[in-house]
């Protein structure tokens, strides 16, 4: 058992890529009294060769039994990690918008 606990936020993922939870996800909602949390998967890069990546589009959110979340983390099946998010998607509407503006009197 581990001492670790789920909480809205986390970003897991599952460690052997074959697993129910493949692929990284965000904890949404916790109901501990329902035994619910509501996962979102994120979506990841594919290489297309030749082609662009059209979105990066999550095809919606589920609900997963907190339990079983819980043990899945305690046995190692899946483990926190973090998301490294792309520098500018921590700007604001008007940091981009002067960063726009800087780069158009070039």
């Amino acid at each position: 058992m581990t001492d670790e606990i789920i909480v809205v936020g986390d970003v897991i993922m599952g460690v052997p890529e074959d697993n129910p939870l493949a692929g990284l996800h965000r904890v949404l909602e916790l109901i501990p009294r329902l035994d619910r949390a509501t996962l979102i998967p994120i979506p990841s890069v594919r290489k297309l060769p030749g082609r662009k990546q059209a979105n990066y589009y999550a095809k919606g959110f589920f609900s997963f039994r907190l339990s079983q979340l819980q043990s899945l983390l305690d046995t190692k099946v899946i483990k926190k990690t973090v998301l490294q998010l792309p520098g500018h998607w921590h700007l604001s509407d008007a940091d981009l918008r002067d960063g726009l503006k800087t780069r158009k009197q070039l």
